[in-house]
């Protein structure tokens, strides 16, 4: 309470809003910033001052009820109650959103989701060809060997046996020179992590000066072989 001049019988209390913490006063002094204070009469900070909860603030003295505290923007959070300034409501950080105002901890991103930018509001699916952890920054790609056919994956799968998937796969692909055609024949191996096939011409298979060649020469087989001539008079086969 206050009283507003020597003399005066009685003493006014303090409005909603202020308080007075000293005997004789005569004036009440404001609120402080970070709270509000709605009791009238209040003779302590203890007796009135109530916070503004995590996730808003108040810069400005004198409030009287909760209206004064103010919400962080959406993207931000205050974790922190009886904040006085707008620079207490922080960016979420990558990997991170607030999707509303008034947030007082900025939400992971869910498994198959991930944010690359601060103060956003939302996670982006992780895209077909790639996988995402809880809290994701960026995509992963697929590891050599596996494949995401869908947005959104937590984690990527297999690829099956006489297929090849190379790093970030989208899907299973056909292994490269399955068949090799006319006058050539195949070598090499293909696995789920590598695409090993090569074809060959059978034109360069030559045998040395006293060999014949003899057998045949397919599209995945080289059944070439030398044989010794029987007279000995045969000379290299081209």
């Amino acid at each position: 309470a206050y009283g507003l001049s020597p003399g005066q019988p009685n003493c006014s209390a303090c409005a909603s809003g202020k308080l007075s913490e000293s005997l004789q006063a005569t004036i009440c002094d404001d609120c402080p910033a970070g709270g509000f204070c709605a009791e009238t009469g209040a003779a302590s900070i203890r007796q009135t001052f109530q916070e503004c909860w995590a996730g808003t603030y108040n810069n400005n003295t004198g409030a009287s009820n909760s209206s004064a505290c103010l919400l962080c923007l959406p993207g931000k959070a205050n974790p922190i109650p009886g904040k006085t300034s707008i620079g207490s409501c922080l960016d979420c950080r990558p990997g991170s959103r607030a999707n509303a105002s008034g947030a007082d901890q900025c939400d992971v991103c869910n498994p198959g989701t991930f944010q690359n930018e601060t103060s956003q509001t939302a996670c982006h699916d992780c895209p077909v060809g790639s996988y995402c952890d809880e809290g994701a920054t960026a995509p992963l790609p697929c590891p050599l060997g596996s494949f995401a056919d869908q947005p959104g994956s937590t984690s990527c799968r297999t690829c099956s046996l006489g297929k090849f998937c190379p790093l970030g796969s989208q899907a299973q692909r056909n292994c490269s020179n399955e068949a090799c055609g006319a006058n050539l024949y195949r070598q090499g191996e293909c696995t789920t992590t590598n695409d090993g096939y090569t074809c060959h011409s059978c034109d360069n298979i030559v045998c040395t000066l006293g060999q014949v060649r003899v057998g045949s020469c397919s599209g995945t087989v080289n059944n070439f072989t030398c044989e010794t001539c029987a007279n000995l008079q045969c000379g290299a086969d081209y």
